[in-house]
């Protein structure tokens, strides 16, 4: 991981992490730099109607980021 983060930082490239499953994965990419990803650990599948309530009932716990 730590290869794939600074070739892509080195190119000034937003980086997206897939496949997040448990909190030291997530834990090293943010110790990494970075900071936006996915997976199972953050939201398992869920319909389109759900994911409105979803992000913002993550606002006001400060776990979504807006930008």
């Amino acid at each position: 991981m730590k290869g794939i983060v600074g070739f892509a930082k080195a190119f000034n490239c937003q980086i997206i992490a897939e496949g997040i499953e448990t909190a030291e994965q997530l834990t090293a990419l943010v110790n990494l730099g970075c900071l936006s990803g996915q997976g199972f650990f953050i939201a398992r599948p869920m319909p389109a109607e759900s994911i409105e309530p979803w992000i913002m009932a993550r606002q006001r716990t400060g776990v979504v980021n807006e930008d």
